[in-house]
């Protein structure tokens, strides 16, 4: 779904600025997310569900949950969204770090833009005092904004897994794909894919 597409995406913005600012997750005081109308109905909202999230669907569309676990490992993926997971006590001290606020500006640019589940600022405090803010228009893979073939096969790797593919049929798949100009049949794909 787009949301929840654009949820993941959130994630970019903070982890942007930690890497930018070598910035560990022992480190982060608070991160505040700025956001306007629709996004914040959609994910941030209720606040005690998407904070503790109660099943797979709720942390999936939620802020704090999303950015707690890209906060917690460095990133956010499939594995994230498990019931285990979205019950880690760890995890969710960072997600105790994430506030959403409604922005009237952030409202206002996104509506303008056409951009109104994605734009976005976040705003990163220490535990030393010092603060980051950063906005986001586009996360990666926004035809503005696109993935490189190779980040599209890494990330096609990763899911691959979830679906019982193996790591030597993934990367003939890749192969095949990256030469697919040159290839005489494409049904050997089809046949890959089954």
């Amino acid at each position: 779904s787009s949301a929840a597409s654009d949820v993941y995406k959130r994630q970019e913005n903070v982890l942007d600025i930690l890497q930018k600012n070598n910035l560990s997750s022992q480190e982060i005081d608070k991160v505040v997310l700025r956001v306007g109308q629709a996004a914040y109905n959609n994910v941030c909202q209720p606040h005690d569900t998407k904070s503790r999230p109660r099943t797979v669907g709720d942390a999936m569309f939620s802020i704090p949950y999303t950015i707690g676990s890209a906060i917690f490992r460095g990133d956010v993926f499939l594995e994230d969204f498990s019931p285990e997971a979205i019950k880690d006590p760890q995890r969710l001290k960072e997600v105790d770090k994430i506030e959403c606020l409604l922005d009237p500006d952030v409202e206002w640019e996104a509506s303008k833009l056409s951009l109104r589940l994605s734009l976005n600022v976040a705003q990163v405090s220490t535990k030393s005092g010092k603060n980051f803010s950063q906005k986001m228009l586009h996360a990666k893979g926004f035809p503005q904004k696109p993935m490189t073939f190779e980040e599209c096969a890494e990330k096609a790797r990763r899911c691959a897994q979830f679906a019982g593919f193996s790591a030597q049929k993934m990367n003939r798949l890749v192969d095949l794909i990256n030469g697919l100009e040159e290839l005489e049949d494409v049904n050997i794909i089809t046949e890959l894919l089954q």
